[in-house]
């Protein structure tokens, strides 16, 4: 199986960071990003080791110039608020929020997203998979939780 072909069964890959140093992330981001094209969602993590106006300014930066999701708030357990896409790409930023709430001892799950503007939602529907795109993002949460839960079951 060749490279690329491997790169198609990927749908996100998350960066975790050892050393803080914001430079050296940005340099292994956009390496990263520019060797697998923008079919992958990246995400990255400093393990809560920067500060909040470095983290900011950092994950701003990767939105921008990389199209990485920017989470910008999550709150656990009820909401994560993100911003995906980039302001000089082919794929204009929309804000999007997942909000968790109790029912009956069920989880009810919304996704939520705010376009530019109706032509950009059009746009995004038809030309860039908008759906087909959220409900990956939707199964792929799914998926993790159910490791979450799993993980937690199985420590006990």
């Amino acid at each position: 199986m060749s490279i690329a072909e491997k790169l198609s069964l990927i749908e996100s890959l998350k960066s975790k960071v050892e050393e803080l140093n914001p430079g050296k992330d940005w340099e292994i981001v956009s390496t990263v990003r520019k060797e697998v094209g923008d079919k992958i969602d990246l995400q990255y993590d400093a393990n809560n080791g920067l500060s909040v106006s470095t983290a900011i300014r950092l994950g701003r930066r990767f939105q921008d110039e990389l199209n990485v999701i920017h989470y910008e708030e999550i709150r656990a357990p009820e909401l994560i608020t993100f911003v995906h896409g980039d302001d000089v790409g082919e794929m204009p930023p929309f804000r999007g929020s997942i909000t968790f709430d109790d029912f009956q001892g069920m989880t009810i799950l919304t996704m939520r997203t705010l376009f530019q503007s109706t032509d950009e939602l059009q746009r995004q529907v038809e030309k860039v998979g908008a759906i087909e795109g959220g409900n990956q993002t939707l199964d792929r949460l799914v998926g993790y939780a159910g490791e979450v839960i799993k993980a937690r079951h199985d420590a006990q």
